[in-house]
């Protein structure tokens, strides 16, 4: 269990996989904070094996495509499956137009989901692109300039000025216009493909840091023992020509690892191995500061966490790490205190509001505001093959006053999608306080 995951906006995380013999996938739901853990099994006949999961503005799940039923890897299927947070319970969400196995789904501005990329049949590429509606439930097929040869697995980013950048795993990058609907080249990644590897758009979102992974492609043939890479590229979007550069290189090789965004700013990778589907894991975890642009190395993990492992940020600021398809505990679950947690008490986050508007400003009660250093309303994850497409960590201006900050919400969707985020408060040592759902909207 944990090759798919997805924190929820009731602070549970979703996890489900398909297992042979059962009617329906494997789900569970489970508290991080008390360990309980409830069975979700998917009711009725659904394989949702190397799918893709976007969070829905109204914090429902929509899962997209998966495998063939029952179990056939490759054979990309037409269905969209959707979880409600509260009942805990699954439903049917009706036919895509393309069968997708590895696609991409990106919760966009306008509310809607765009779905790319994926397989119906073993080195098959489904070029076309739709995009679902989940007021009406209908999703529609784009026109033909939308169409692309992305490869499985897409890293898309929503920017700030609501196109879609694409970050590999092809070593062409592009952008994507919603409004033409149509695709425009930006730069070629220096070490190649990224099969296996992961990106993150970085705060201010206008970069995006890219690492790992093999150069190689489901597309090309057979993967298995390709070997990974300890390379990290960073592009910065809001150059007149942008371009990708390298920057220093992890300590450790890896090929499936995850890459979690941090309140503080920071990006923690763990897992991977050093060739693909293999059993020789990384254990240490590494941290990225895009603001010296160095790596340092941290503890390491128990487990071996490698293929079909994930790993996401956690509303205390903990790290999970679940799953994998290779090793010693492919069943288990572990908890990170990043170095921020070490650094002394955390402030208290005594109030919030439940919702916000673009544009406006909020209050936050807190008895530590004359110490807070940084507000980030942080979007959760929704993880699976090392691509985490919901992570997003947006920084908000405010101001301080003996117990209270006044908080400014995102000035437009393209910032920040609309749905629910954590607000997290940052003290002057780096320390998150726990978070709070916030929608936006």
């Amino acid at each position: 269990m944990g090759m798919h995951a997805v924190l929820l906006r009731t602070g549970r995380i979703l996890l489900y996989e398909y297992v042979k013999g059962v009617v329906g996938s494997n789900a569970q739901v489970i508290d991080p904070v008390t360990g309980a853990l409830y069975n979700v099994t998917i009711p009725f006949q659904r394989d949702v094996n190397c799918s893709s999961a976007s969070v829905l503005p109204d914090g429902r799940i929509l899962v997209v495509g998966g495998s063939g039923y029952p179990g056939k890897a490759h054979q990309g299927t037409r269905n969209l499956t959707l979880f409600d947070p509260f009942s805990q319970k699954w439903s049917d969400g009706g036919l895509m137009n393309g069968a997708r196995w590895y696609p991409t789904s990106v919760q966009m501005p306008d509310g809607t989901t765009l779905i790319l990329t994926g397989e119906p049949a073993k080195r098959v590429l489904t070029k076309t692109m739709e995009s679902y509606n989940p007021a009406t439930g209908v999703t529609t097929l784009l026109p033909e300039s939308a169409s692309s040869d992305a490869d499985l697995y897409s890293m898309m980013f929503v920017m700030p000025s609501g196109k879609v950048f694409r970050a590999g795993p092809d070593r062409n990058s592009g952008m994507f216009d919603p409004i033409s609907k149509s695709w425009a080249a930006v730069a070629d990644m220096n070490f190649g493909r990224r099969y296996g590897g992961t990106a993150v758009l970085l705060p201010g979102l206008t970069k995006v840091l890219t690492l790992g992974g093999a150069n190689t492609s489901l597309q090309l043939g057979s993967t298995v023992g390709a070997t990974g890479t300890a390379s990290a590229e960073i592009i910065n979007l809001s150059e007149p020509a942008p371009a990708w550069r390298n920057v220093k290189p992890m300590r450790y090789a890896r090929v499936n690892p995850n890459a979690v965004l941090l309140p503080d700013g920071t990006v923690l990778v763990v897992g991977g191995s050093r060739q693909h589907q293999s059993t020789d894991p990384v254990h240490q975890a590494e941290l990225f500061d895009p603001a010296t642009g160095r790596w340092s190395r941290l503890a390491s993990q128990a487990a071996d966490r490698s293929y079909h492992a994930t790993a996401m940020l956690l509303p205390d600021g903990r790290v999970m790490s679940a799953g994998s398809n290779f090793g010693n505990s492919p069943t288990t679950i572990e908890y990170f205190s990043p170095p921020y947690l070490l650094q002394g008490s955390r402030p208290t986050l005594a109030s919030a509001p439940e919702s916000v508007t673009y544009g406006g400003s909020f209050q936050v009660s807190t008895p530590d505001a004359l110490d807070i250093a940084k507000v980030a309303l942080m979007r959760p994850a929704s993880v699976t093959h090392g691509n985490n497409f919901e992570q997003r960590n947006v920084a908000c201006s405010f101001t301080r006053a003996s117990g209270t900050l006044t908080v400014q919400a995102p000035s437009s969707r393209n910032v920040a999608p609309p749905g629910y985020y954590m607000l997290f408060l940052v003290n002057s040592k780096g320390v998150p306080a726990t978070a709070r759902f916030v929608r936006v909207a």
